[in-house]
């Protein structure tokens, strides 16, 4: 299947499959793709991913859906994000975590959220895309947070938001392919690009102890 055929469909309104207790949105049940599961209590809420692989997200809610509603409303009280980042004319991702945003890109457990995305990786002159992610605990995630990624300056900006503040974090790409654990201080201060966002993060990783 190719990349191309995908684009952002946050407004639109999508085809939809509904099977037993399967709600399938902007993905057929037969296509064979990788996907991302939220499995709540009454239903699976089914979305595409081009990551490689499944994501499984539990979830001990009953939720009420609207299958006449454009893509981001269908599931009501809940936000829908389908983004496949790599079909973006510019440079910069953006994707976003909160318990009110249902995405394709993001996995959660009782610990930590995960954030995927797509970034450009040439191997043998060969350019080609490869899964990146950052891990996030939940100890540092109050009421939800951003994640910016900027390919063409090879930053990522993080976002943390709680009742009065905005926490605002920068960091530097390691090598691509990557994957960034917040929750690893001495691996992830290597990539934080000044002493003011140090000290934000260090006060964020203290929230722990």
């Amino acid at each position: 299947m190719l990349y191309e055929k995908f684009m952002p469909i946050y407004m639109k309104k999508s085809t939809i499959y509904k099977r037993d207790n399967k709600l399938y949105i902007a993905v057929h049940p037969n296509d064979n793709i990788s996907k991302t599961y939220w499995h709540f209590k009454n239903i699976d809420v089914i979305l595409a991913n081009l990551f490689g692989f499944d994501i499984h997200n539990y979830l001990d809610e009953v939720v009420e859906y609207d299958m006449r509603k454009k893509t981001c409303d269908i599931i009501k009280n809940k936000t829908l994000k389908i983004s496949l980042n790599f079909a973006y004319s510019n440079s910069v991702i953006f994707c976003y975590y909160s318990p009110e945003i249902i995405s394709n890109y993001t996995s959660t457990t009782d610990d930590f959220i995960m954030i995927y995305f797509t970034l450009p990786l040439k191997q043998d002159n060969a350019k080609t895309r490869t899964t990146c992610g950052i891990k996030i605990p939940r100890f540092m995630i109050q009421r939800k947070i951003d994640a910016v990624i900027d390919k063409s300056n090879e930053t990522v900006i993080l976002r943390f938001y709680d009742e009065s503040q905005i926490i605002e974090i920068k960091l530097k790409f390691p090598n691509i392919p990557f994957y960034i654990d917040f929750g690893n201080h001495d691996d992830t201060i290597k990539y934080i690009l000044n002493n003011n966002d140090l000290l934000k993060y260090q006060k964020l990783h203290l929230q722990s102890i």
